[in-house]
């Protein structure tokens, strides 16, 4: 598997009013879930460069908008296939605000059927694809909540679930200290032919073969030469709960190589821009984005 493969973009030119070409939203097969039409304008704080747009006419889309996130959710695999969140820098100690985790699991009346809040079985956690810890920290109790819903949760395979990716969520809150704001989208991958769950009434739900997560240093994206900075992590079910995430030669991926097994495009936004660019007044520079 190649290293992470990051893309550092300075151009002369202001990201601010770009919008997505029709000829891409048409060919997009999501759809903003009725009760969340209100809120949907919140997607904006949670993401940079648009939200993902599914190109896969086969499994549709349903965004659900919440108080502290968003996800593309698929009532076929009955999976989220996409979560997008920010995390920002926090006060420490005393002043940042914990709360304790809910030991309850929610079903979402947003989506049909809506999964009841028990336990996958075989291995398999319910996965926080929006981990209820960063969001705790900085959203309150009621968004905290809201990470339990179960269209937030994914089949996940318990030592990654409490190795790598948990280290990894953590890693992200001490990481939004130094950059102030880190933008993070995470989601499932789908082999060919997925497994399912086959305990109690709620089996039938299909199982990935990995996940991703991508992190967005977007510090300098309104500056005079903008400045965007991805790093993309994919994770198979099997990986040791004692794994490395930083491993870069085990779990670095490109954007390009997720958006290829999932079916998604992400930054919409930052892709029409690249491609109205003037070579004359824009340089793109691929790099890679080192974290410690």
């Amino acid at each position: 598997m190649k290293c992470t493969l990051i893309v550092c973009v300075i151009a002369s030119i202001m990201l601010a009013g770009m919008s997505v070409g029709t000829s891409v939203q048409d060919s997009d097969n999501s759809e903003v879930a009725w009760q969340s039409r209100d809120d949907e304008h919140l997607i904006e704080l949670f993401t940079v460069g648009g939200r993902p747009l599914n190109l896969d006419p086969d499994h549709k889309v349903k965004i659900l908008v919440n108080h502290s996130y968003a996800v593309g959710y698929c009532e076929e695999r009955r999976n989220p296939l996409w979560a997008v969140y920010r995390a920002s820098e926090l006060k420490v100690g005393d002043e940042a605000e914990r709360y304790e985790r809910s030991r309850f699991f929610a079903r979402d009346l947003r989506v049909t059927p809506a999964i009841d809040g028990r336990t996958f079985g075989g291995g398999l956690d319910r996965g926080h694809m929006v981990p209820n810890a960063v969001i705790g920290s900085q959203y309150g109790s009621l968004a905290q909540l809201e990470t339990f819903y179960m269209t937030n949760m994914c089949p996940q395979q318990d030592s990654l679930n409490r190795g790598p990716w948990m280290r990894l969520e953590k890693f992200i809150i001490d990481l939004a200290q130094d950059k102030e704001h880190i933008f993070v989208l995470a989601g499932p991958i789908f082999g060919d032919d997925p497994g399912v769950t086959a305990k109690g009434p709620e089996r039938g739900i299909q199982v990935p073969e990995a996940y991703y997560m991508i992190l967005v240093d977007a510090e300098n994206e309104f500056a005079d030469k903008p400045t965007i900075k991805l790093i993309a992590y994919r994770f198979v079910q099997n990986t040791a709960q004692s794994a490395d995430f930083k491993d870069r030669i085990l779990f670095g991926v490109s954007v390009n190589d997720i958006e290829a097994e999932t079916g998604l495009d992400f930054f919409p936004f930052y892709e029409e821009l690249f491609t109205n660019w003037d070579a004359k007044e824009a340089e793109i520079e691929m790099t890679h984005w080192t974290i410690n």
